[in-house]
C-alpha cells in the first residue's frame, strides 16, 4: 500500500427548494461543495493519520425549512461552515 494517498470531492447540487411549496425564501442556488484529505500511512500498516476538510469553500445554503402559513413564519436551516478534523487509527 502506498505511505501516501490524498482525495478529493467536488459535488455540484443544482439549484431547488426545500419544501413542497416552492417558497422562494427556502430556495437553495446552485453550489459546489469541496471537501478534500491526506492520509498517511506508516510503512508497517500498523497506524494511519488522516488529516482534511469538509466544505472547503466555505458555500452556505439552506438545508430545510418551512412555510408556517397561519403563523406567517418562514424558518430554514443552513448547512455546516468549513470545519477540519484529524484521525489517527491503529490496527491490531
Amino acid at each position: 500500500m502506498k505511505a501516501t494517498s490524498a482525495r478529493t470531492a467536488d459535488l455540484s447540487i443544482d439549484e431547488l427548494y426545500n419544501d413542497a411549496e416552492n417558497t422562494e425564501q427556502l430556495k437553495r442556488e446552485a453550489t459546489d461543495m469541496l471537501n478534500a484529505s491526506i492520509s498517511y500511512r506508516d510503512p508497517s500498516e500498523k497506524w494511519t493519520v488522516t488529516a482534511g476538510g469538509t466544505n472547503l469553500l466555505d458555500e452556505r445554503y439552506i438545508t430545510t425549512g418551512q412555510n408556517q402559513h397561519g403563523g406567517g413564519i418562514i424558518y430554514g436551516s443552513y448547512n455546516r461552515p468549513t470545519e477540519w478534523f484529524v484521525k489517527l487509527g491503529y490496527e491490531f
